[in-house]
């Protein structure tokens, strides 16, 4: 199972794509990852040799934010054989370490594949959905200040009733974007109106 980010390091303006590569084993994946780095200058990957921390990934697909030179994942650690702790990891495109930011309280324990990281209004934030597939519902919750633990917050609630896929992205006048089935919507929190925007496709591949 592979795991990608991709985004600018700000260091020496280069582009790069990380990629974090889980093993199989009679368990299910290996733990730490492997971890190659790709840098658009040099043109060639290479193997990172600095500290992988032991974390596990969900929604490998679907999960990455670039924000301020780094790439950042909703992770998770096994506490003891049935109980999970969050937490958003981020690998610094810069610097090339990974490190790590703490959930609120309210998602430590939930269930690692119902979250997604995001970018909104220019801050970090995680998607919460009540279903991976076809959720009722999604929270929107926002670190107001990078790196304090204490600025997270909620700032949306999207009920749609079981037939939302995925949350593609939010407009700086609160609208959202987002997957419906098979088609790609316009979603007014407010006023919960819909907009179907014409774009069609699997349910995947937005």
């Amino acid at each position: 199972m592979c795991v990608h980010g991709f985004g600018l390091d700000l260091i020496k303006n280069d582009f790069k794509v990380v990629r974090i590569s889980y093993l199989g084993s009679e368990n299910g994946f290996k733990v730490p990852p492997q971890v190659k780095i790709y840098a658009l200058d040099d043109r060639s990957w290479r193997h990172f040799d600095g500290v992988v921390l032991h974390f596990g990934m969900v929604n490998y697909f679907l999960s990455q934010a670039y924000l301020n030179g780094k790439v950042h994942w909703v992770s998770y650690k096994l506490i003891d054989p049935v109980t999970r702790g969050c937490f958003v990891l981020f690998f610094d495109l810069g610097n090339e370490v990974f490190g790590e930011i703490e959930l609120p309280l309210s998602l430590v324990h939930q269930f690692p594949r119902n979250m997604l990281t995001a970018i909104v209004g220019e801050l970090l934030s995680v998607l919460q959905y009540d279903s991976p597939i076809y959720s009722k519902s999604c929270k929107v919750l926002v670190m107001k200040e990078y790196g304090v633990v204490g600025s997270w917050s909620k700032q949306y609630t999207i009920d749609l009733d079981g037939r939302l896929v995925l949350t593609l992205g939010l407009r700086k006048n609160g609208e959202m974007l987002l997957g419906m089935g098979r088609e790609v919507v316009l979603y007014d929190s407010e006023s919960q109106e819909i907009t179907n925007l014409g774009v069609r496709g699997s349910k995947d591949a937005f």
